[in-house]
């Protein structure tokens, strides 16, 4: 029989991620600004990639810098292949890349989509958050061969798994959907050279969700099991133990983080 290790026996390095670059697309705000700042702590470079929204990406590395970590801000338009190779290209020069989030997503109900019909939403969508997850996969993976091996996380939704009515819910379950099965593809394909896993937010607190009344939050809330929203930290958690030593076993997964309100 092997020796007994009690729980408290284990050391995590305080800095696991020490020595590797960290691609975050979309990090400068909300649950990328949370990944990054969380990647940062545990001692990665982070680049910071942003489509437009370059203050908040200039604030996020500003914080990660003060917390005393390194990052830099990049921009990419994920649907660009060009920009996306250029990307990947930031992070060989810095040595890396090791780990590569796609976070970046389309808004399909908010002012960046005010005025367009409902082919051009769903177009943009699609574009985004399953093309861009794509090309970014495709353009991030001979640089982390490279870089001796490493992990990408994709961003999914949870109602990938059950769906959800109404428009913008078709919109995201499918293009989501997508990324979840691009996850499992990638992961088979590319393993043992670089794990490929997805975790899938429910609802999260973030700029949208704080322009809802009242009602609609507790209705929200109400419906899930542990009574609150989620928190861009708590994706953050389950990024981060994807990509650390602790999950060296896990590939081709899907973490739901959503306070149980999708059961599969």
């Amino acid at each position: 029989m092997g020796e007994r290790t009690d729980a408290a026996d284990v050391t995590v390095p305080a800095r696991p991620l020490a020595g590797q670059v960290a691609v975050v697309t979309g990090g400068g705000r909300g649950i990328g600004r949370a990944i990054s700042v969380a990647l940062g702590a545990a001692g990665a470079l982070v680049v910071v990639a942003y489509g437009h929204a370059e203050a908040p990406a200039l604030a996020t590395v500003a914080a990660i810098r003060t917390a005393g970590g390194n990052a830099r801000a990049a921009r990419a338009d994920v649907t660009l292949a060009d920009d996306v190779e250029h990307l990947a290209g930031i992070a060989a020069e810095l040595g890396g890349p090791h780990l590569w989030i796609n976070n970046a997503g389309a808004s399909a109900n908010s002012s960046e989509s005010a005025g367009l019909s409902d082919e051009e939403r769903w177009d943009r969508v699609m574009r985004v958050d399953l093309k861009g997850t794509w090309l970014c996969c495709r353009a991030a993976a001979p640089h982390i061969r490279a870089a001796a091996g490493g992990v990408i996380v994709n961003v999914g939704w949870n109602h990938a798994y059950d769906g959800y009515g109404g428009l913008v819910g078709e919109m995201y379950a499918a293009s989501k959907a997508g990324v979840l099965a691009l996850t499992r593809s990638l992961a088979r394909e590319w393993a043992p050279d670089i794990r490929v896993n997805a975790v899938a937010p429910g609802w999260i607190e973030n700029e949208w969700s704080s322009g809802r009344t009242a009602a609609f939050r507790e209705r929200v809330a109400g419906e899930i099991p542990l009574r609150r929203w989620g928190r861009p930290e708590d994706i953050a958690a389950a990024v981060l133990y994807l990509c650390s030593p602790g999950a060296a076993f896990v590939t081709g997964q899907t973490i739901v983080v959503d306070g149980g309100e999708v059961m599969r």
